[in-house]
């Protein structure tokens, strides 16, 4: 038995939406879900790939990996076909992908950026994820979107063979299947419930390694971070002194200000994209299941972040410090506080987006919400700055923000794993 299901409730927020499901799936057997649009096929997916929990009722899945296709494709429009393919074939361990490509179709749209696909070939470059993940589960919700009837034989064959290589599917479609032993499941005959509401080291580097290298080739072709962060540090670095007059006593006493305001802002600019883009995609559901916590996947998203925008200010910052006339030790000091500093910033920075994930104008929320947070690293950061300008022992303010960042590092990945579950609930 590789599924088993058994009494369960499925909830679209805190509304049920099923009631009272049951069933068992072997290896080899494949059930099809059936209903009108909005009927909870989707919901039930999620579910059963425990993206949404499982609140009332009880999920018991033997299968190691499980593999969900859902409406949208989990691809990277900035990123050719076989980036895309590279990426997940990285986070499943899979080092050959050629067979899955060639069975697909695939050669020969290999080098061409995904946004130039149309509908049915993203449709085809997504579904070779679930060849190159070696799911034994596959959870599919509506995989002959958008293929013309060709693919969907293809499909068919994909799906049959899967079966005979002991494989395991749950498909939610409104096609019939050119499948033996299709078990139907008709999701209308589940009655709703309304009374009922809801109660209550690293294994992973090389995954890890994956999302990093895919996150920053990312933000470098969009220009969401790498370029925006640092031009907009640079300019606000530049025209303040311009703003403020040739007077450099009255530069220098607030230029630490004036450089951690900067890079607090600039590291607030791209933060809204670390969740969005992968939201908007699908790819946020996928990584929930793939096989690395969520906790790691958001620190690593974190540190890309960090890498495109907080690491690029801390080693520009020292150069333009000199428009303020700083000596060596002060310069020295610049990089070092801002070294330390704005991993925090990027760290209480997604934990904040994890908090807008799906909402209109997150954006705009985003600040409101984690300013208050970057009190504490603003002033020690300044403070650290303005000290050794001064020639003043400086050790306890640096201090004090190396703690928080490190506190920050240590508790908010599992705030915003909780963060991301909520909104996806």
């Amino acid at each position: 038995m590789i599924l088993s299901v058994e009494n369960l409730y499925c909830f679209r927020g805190e509304f049920p939406i099923l009631a009272r499901i049951s069933f068992d799936l072997d290896y080899g057997q494949i059930i099809s879900l059936h209903g009108p649009n909005g009927s909870g096929k989707t919901t039930l997916l999620k579910t059963l790939a425990q993206i949404i929990p499982a609140e009332k009722g009880k999920i018991i899945n033997n299968s190691l990996e499980t593999c969900l296709m859902g409406h949208e494709n989990c691809l990277k429009f900035d990123l050719t076909v076989f980036e895309n393919l590279k990426f997940w074939a990285d986070i499943y361990k899979n080092p050959s992908i050629n067979s899955d490509i060639s069975t697909l179709g695939l050669v020969q749209i290999l080098d061409v950026p995904v946004r130039q696909l149309s509908a049915g070939q993203k449709r085809k470059v997504s579904l070779a994820r679930l060849l190159i993940s070696k799911s034994k589960l596959w959870l599919l919700d509506e995989p002959d979107a958008s293929l013309d009837e060709d693919n969907r034989k293809l499909l068919n064959k994909i799906m049959a063979s899967h079966l005979l290589e002991n494989g395991a599917i749950i498909i939610a479609t409104h096609s019939t299947l050119n499948i033996k032993n299709v078990l139907p499941i008709d999701v209308t005959r589940y009655k709703r419930d309304e009374n009922t509401s809801i109660d209550q080291i690293c294994p992973w580097s090389s995954k890890m390694i994956s999302i990093l290298k895919r996150d920053i080739l990312l933000s470098v072709r969009s220009g969401t971070g790498f370029s925006l962060s640092l031009s907009f540090f640079l300019l606000m670095i530049i025209f303040a002194p311009l703003a403020i007059g040739p007077d450099d006593l009255l530069l220098k006493q607030i230029a630490p200000g004036i450089i951690w305001l900067s890079a607090l802002l600039s590291c607030l600019l791209s933060i809204d994209h670390i969740f969005q883009n992968d939201f908007e995609d699908g790819s946020l559901e996928a990584l929930m299941i793939a096989p690395i916590p969520l906790e790691a996947t958001i620190l690593i998203k974190t540190l890309a972040h960090w890498v495109t925008s907080g690491l690029l200010i801390a080693l520009i910052a020292p150069l333009i410090g000199v428009l303020y006339n700083f000596d060596f030790n002060s310069l020295l000091w610049i990089f070092l506080s801002l070294l330390v500093g704005t991993p925090g910033l990027s760290m209480i920075g997604v934990f904040g987006a994890s908090l807008t994930i799906g909402l209109k104008k997150g954006g705009l929320l985003l600040p409101v919400l984690i300013m208050p947070f970057y009190i504490p690293t603003l002033i020690f950061g300044s403070q650290t700055i303005m000290r050794a300008a001064d020639g003043l022992e400086l050790t306890s303010e640096f201090l004090l923000m190396a703690g928080i960042t490190a506190l920050v590092i240590a508790l908010m990945p599992f705030a915003a794993t909780k963060a991301v579950k909520a909104s996806l609930k």
